[in-house]
């Protein structure tokens, strides 16, 4: 029996930990910009046959889909539930959805911006017709960058994800929506840590980024097909600062060559 959508983001962030799994702002539609990039959905257990949006992803390999931990965690441990679909269609809502297996990091300590082991895979029933994967980085990459003095202020980083947008109100309250598409926009290099790579998305300079249903999407380095990192966390307006796991590490790679996605280079 088909499965219908329920067009509507599911809120982790409110039940894994404050400011996690965020999407795009001051972006657009990606249209067919990003096909590798795709959205994570579940069955709601209290409406039968309906999907319902919960995180975002990448193709990284022809049957497997990069996300984050906090969400797979979410499905297994809080909803119980082992049933996850992704779509790669441009519109969340039409489909069509593909069965998959989740598989999450066993290090991964259930607090998202707190731990570098935030990653996860879902193992798909069927690989996507006509889908190129998306690639790693090569290990490093951005530590050299650094010390090379080529990864500044100015670095541009491409956020995709199918999440919510998000817009200060009179009062200077957040004013979250969602269409159920996916979205891109630009952000910029703001610091860099051991698992972590931060990206500036406030408006003021020009820059968006992510928001509620984002996580476990790409950050893509400029306009390539190398995901510099996945979404993780940010702030709670969704206004300032992207906050995402680094691909360029080795344990990051060791993880996802499980499951043969290949190596940067």
């Amino acid at each position: 029996m088909a499965k219908r959508l329920i067009v509507a983001a599911v809120a982790v962030a409110a039940l894994v930990a404050a400011g996690s799994a965020f999407a795009i702002t001051n972006g657009q539609r990606d249209g067919d910009g990003h096909p590798n990039v795709g959205a994570m959905m579940f069955e709601d257990p209290s409406a039968g046959n309906t999907l319902q949006l919960v995180c975002s992803g990448t193709l990284v390999a022809p049957q497997v889909f990069l996300t984050a931990s906090h969400c797979t965690d979410y499905l297994l441990n809080d909803l119980h539930l082992t049933d996850v679909w992704v779509t790669f269609n441009t519109n969340s809502a039409d489909g069509p959805y593909i069965h998959g297996t989740m598989e999450q990091n066993p290090a991964y300590n259930g607090k998202p911006a707190q731990n570098g082991n935030d990653i996860a895979v879902i193992l798909l029933d069927s690989a996507p017709a006509g889908i190129t994967p998306a690639t790693l980085p090569p290990v490093g990459l951005f530590d050299q960058m650094k010390a090379d003095k080529t990864l500044t202020q100015s670095s541009p980083f491409t956020a995709v994800g199918y999440g919510d947008g998000s817009k200060l109100v009179g009062d200077g309250k957040p004013n979250f929506y969602f269409d159920g598409y996916r979205w891109n926009s630009t952000s910029f290099f703001n610091s860099l840590q051991n698992s972590w790579l931060r990206l500036t998305q406030n408006g003021s300079v020009g820059a968006g980024g992510t928001c509620f249903g984002d996580s476990g999407g790409p950050n893509f380095v400029g306009t390539t097909d190398t995901i510099a990192a996945i979404t993780i966390s940010g702030d709670s307006a969704c206004v300032a600062t992207n906050v995402d796991l680094r691909l360029d590490t080795q344990s990051a790679q060791d993880f996802l060559a499980q499951f043969g996605v290949p190596p940067g280079h």
